[in-house]
C-alpha cells in the first residue's frame, strides 16, 4: 500500500507559485511606501511650520550680528538657507 501512495504523489501536479506580475510588484511597492510616506509628509508639514517661525527670528539674529555658524548650530538650518532667508 505504501508504494501505491508514493505513485499517486509522484503523479500529482506540482504546485506552482502564484504568478508575480509587474502590477503586483508595483502594488506591493506602493503599499510599502504608504506608512513611512505619510509619516514623512506629516513631519514635513511640521517642519514647514517651524521654518515659518524661525525665519523672522533668524533675520533678527543676523541683524544683530549673530554668526551664520552659530545660527546653524542652534537651529540646524543650512547655511545657504540662512543666507537665502536673510537677503
Amino acid at each position: 500500500m505504501g508504494l501505491a501512495l508514493l505513485n499517486r504523489v509522484d503523479q500529482a501536479e506540482p504546485m506552482t507559485p502564484p504568478k508575480i506580475t509587474p502590477e503586483t510588484l508595483r502594488a506591493q511597492a506602493v503599499e510599502a511606501l504608504r506608512d513611512p510616506g505619510a509619516r514623512r509628509l506629516e513631519l514635513q508639514r511640521q517642519l514647514d511650520l517651524v521654518d515659518a517661525e524661525l525665519k523672522p527670528l533668524i533675520k533678527e539674529a543676523r541683524e544683530v550680528e549673530v554668526t551664520l555658524e552659530r545660527i546653524r548650530e542652534l537651529t540646524g538650518v543650512a547655511l545657504n538657507t540662512i543666507r537665502a532667508w536673510t537677503k
